[in-house]
Order: structure tokens, then sequence, then C-alpha cells
């Protein structure tokens, strides 16, 4: 470890090394398609905002490659500055803004914690995050994700500076534009953070009426499309779903899929509730405690939707981070090993989607396995927890 915390030794000039390299990679990778072609969520985002503001209802059309229009009426208030401009300049500021939300999220978060505030280690985490097929697939596809997770992230900062209304106001404006983080209304509300959850429900819902005001066929969404997408037919999903419901479809639970999927998710958020609430938190652990807890809802349900794309598992990036924290914190072995299986499976990709090498269902479901681990990971990393995964290795001082 002393070595770790010296910016003299070798190991952080590797650490330098190995993340210009990423960070190069990226870059240059992205900046390629960026140069050649359109990327395709973003052209529906474009396209979906202009025609709202032509007065055509978005969610009755295709869009780019013939795709839906999938998010709340008050998204096209998030998404509009992009058509302010040509779209290969909105693409370029878009992309660019995501790069940089996911290294600022990142730096707030290995912040709140002394060991990982370490540059070696810090850097070692942004090359993580850099290099694996969410991110990539985030970046090439034009998609928000990462701008929402740095809100996301940020909405977290200020809970825990006691900033409710900072927080929450954070929190309704991520859910504006995705249903993804707005679950994480339960974090605020066991935590009884009632003013936070209230500030995010009322951001959310006055966008909403606003948007439905000005274009009131924006309000299908509400009345037909959330329903239409949460009842996706139970047929052979896409090897890029990573959802629990398409790990079911691909073992052959065709017309149960669903039901288990669900049934999974409750007793997911059961267990996290009670666990959050039954571990004895010593004041210097709380921050993590809570980072754990806030992880976990997030994941749950980024794995619990009914159509997982391979891009949403970059909200799983909290939790890495806060279970890279508590492995540091506490040297587990096995604990580490089976994070590292967990980073490996989750930034994993098939080089040709279209011919896998194995139609092994758990193979071809690696991200939702590794997703599954790093809950079970969040969810056992308490001393009263699964005593084999928590003890310490002997004579090693608690960082």
């Amino acid at each position: 470890m002393k070595k770790l915390r010296s910016i003299d030794s070798p190991i952080f000039y590797l650490s330098v090394l190995f993340f210009i390299l990423s960070l190069f990679q990226v870059i240059r990778g992205v900046g390629r398609v960026v140069s050649t072609k359109e990327l395709i969520d973003f052209k529906v985002y474009y396209q979906a905002v202009n025609a709202s503001l032509l007065g055509q209802n978005p969610y009755f059309m295709n869009f780019g490659e013939n795709i839906p229009f999938n998010y709340p009426p008050s998204s096209l208030l998030f998404l509009a500055p992009l058509t302010f401009l040509t779209p290969q300049s909105s693409e370029i500021i878009l992309t660019d803004f995501s790069i940089i939300s996911l290294l600022l999220g990142a730096y707030m978060l290995t912040s709140l914690f002394q060991i990982s505030r370490n540059w070696t280690i810090r850097l070692l985490i942004f090359s993580f995050l850099l290099q694996n097929f969410p991110t990539k697939f985030t970046l090439v596809m034009g998609q928000v994700n990462l701008i929402l997770l740095l809100l996301i992230i940020t909405s977290f900062n200020h809970d825990q500076n006691n900033r409710p209304i900072q927080s929450g106001f954070l929190y309704g404006t991520a859910s504006m534009v995705k249903l993804i983080p707005l679950p994480l209304g339960i974090y605020f509300l066991l935590r009884r953070k009632y003013l936070a959850l209230a500030t995010g429900i009322i951001t959310f819902i006055a966008a909403n009426v606003f948007v439905t005001s000005l274009f009131p066929n924006t309000g299908d969404f509400f009345l037909k499309r959330i329903f239409e997408l949460s009842l996706l037919k139970n047929t052979i999903p896409t090897l890029y779903d990573q959802s629990l419901k398409a790990f079911f479809l691909r073992i052959g639970f065709y017309g149960h899929a669903q039901g288990i999927s669900l049934i999974i998710v409750a007793f997911l958020f059961t267990i996290t509730a009670m666990s959050y609430f039954k571990k004895k938190i010593k004041k210097k652990d709380r921050i993590l405690n809570d980072l754990t807890f806030f992880s976990l809802i997030l994941a749950i349900t980024t794995i619990g939707n009914s159509f997982t794309w391979q891009h949403h598992l970059v909200f799983l990036f909290p939790g890495f981070i806060a279970e890279t924290t508590y492995v540091l914190r506490n040297r587990v072995k096995i604990r580490g090993i089976l994070l590292f299986l967990s980073a490996v499976l989750v930034g994993y990709h098939f080089p040709d989607i279209a011919h896998p090498p194995t139609t092994n269902p758990i193979f071809i479901s690696h991200g939702t396995v590794g997703a599954l681990i790093l809950i079970f990971l969040l969810l056992t990393n308490s001393r009263g927890n699964l005593m084999f995964l928590t003890v310490k290795t002997k004579n090693i001082r608690r960082s």
C-alpha cells in the first residue's frame, strides 16, 4: 500500500501512462465514429425534439434507424439544446461533455474516501471506467447516460453534505430524462430525507406537466408508451439486452420470464432495505454505507428493467467504486477476485455480436451475471454477513 500511496513510485507513473493511453484510445475511437456517421441514439433525440416543435407526436413515430422515442415528455426540455446547433456540432459537444461527466463523477466519488483519493488508485479506476464496453457503447450511440450519471452522483454528494434541495433537484432532473434514476426515491425515503424526495418528485412532475401543457400529444407516454415498455413481449432477446428478464428468456422461461424477474427484483429491494437498517455503522463508515445503499438501488433497477441495453450498465459504476473502496480498506482477497470477475463480465462484449462464440445463456448474459455478482458483494460488505467474504487478512492495518 505504501508504494501505491507514493507519487514517486513506478506504479504511479504506470497508472498515469495507462490513464493517458485509455483516454486517448477512447477519444480517437469515438472521434472516428463521430466524423464518419451520425450517432444512432443522438439522431433519435434530435429528430424527436424537432418533431415535437412541429406539433407532431414523437410517441407515434420512429426516428433514425426506425427507433421509437422511449423517454418521458420532460426529456424534451433536457434534449432541446441539442437542436440549437447542427447535428455534427451537437454530437461533438455531447460526446465531449459525456467523457468529462464520467471523469468528474468518478472524481467526486473517489474524493469521498481517503483511500481512493490516492492518485494511483484513482487513475486506475478512471482507466477501468474508460476501458469497458458500456462506456464506449454509450459514447458511440450518442447516449446521455454519462451525463445522467454525473447528475445522480452530484445528487448523492449534495445529500452527504446535507443539501436536500440541491440533491432532490438533481435527482429529479436525472429522472426527467430517463426513468432509471426514479427508484432512487427509495434511498431518500428510507433515510427519511423527505425534503430531497419531495423536491425530486416535484421537479419530475412539474417538468412533465409543463411539457405536456405545451405539447398535449406527448401525454401519450404516460397513457400508452410506458405500459408498452413495461410489458414487452416474451421473445428471444438481442445479445445487447442484459436484463434479468433476458437471462430467463435465454434459459427457456418464455412465458414466465417477466414475472420471475419482477419477483427477484422485489426480493433484492427488500433485502437491500433490510440490510441497510440492520447494520451497526461506525461514523467513519457512514458515507460508504450510504453509497452502497444508493448503488444497490441503482444496480437492481438497471438490470430489473424490461430491456437493459449494455450502455445502461454504466449505472453500475457507483457500485464498483463503493466495493473497490471496501476491498481496499479491508484487504479481503476473495472479494477482490469476485470484484475483478464482475468488472470483466460487465465490461466485456462479443466482437461479432451477430455470431457469438457460444450459445451458453450464462456467457451470453455476462453483463447480467457480472451485475448480480456486484449486487451480491454490495449486499455482503458488512461484518455480519457471510464471514468468509469479510474476514480481513491478518496484520493488515485499516486504510
